[in-house]
């Protein structure tokens, strides 16, 4: 198995060479996604969920890679929302 152009969050110099819409929608809805998974997770806390540092660590990785797939797979029709928003929003700007 091999993996990729991995890139965390916090990466500043991945982020800064970001210089088409298209590249940092896509960015925009990985992280969304990650905060947004992040977020459920906590709701599921408890039961099954180990609060564990080792299962804790297992699931922000988990997480991290969803979002990652969901991200560059477009599932949720983010990208064509952004995309249509940064139009108008240059159009109307000129």
């Amino acid at each position: 198995m091999r993996i990729d152009n991995v890139s965390a969050y916090w990466d500043m110099d991945a982020l800064s060479k970001i210089d088409k819409s298209e590249e940092a929608i896509k960015a925009f809805e990985t992280e969304f996604l990650h905060i947004f998974l992040k977020e459920v997770r906590k709701g599921l806390e408890g039961g099954i969920f180990s609060s564990s540092y080792a299962s804790k660590f297992y699931w922000q990785m988990f997480d991290m890679q969803m979002a990652k797939a969901l991200g560059e797979s477009d599932a949720m029709g983010m990208q064509e929302f952004f995309s249509r928003a940064i139009e108008a929003y240059e159009k109307g700007g000129k």
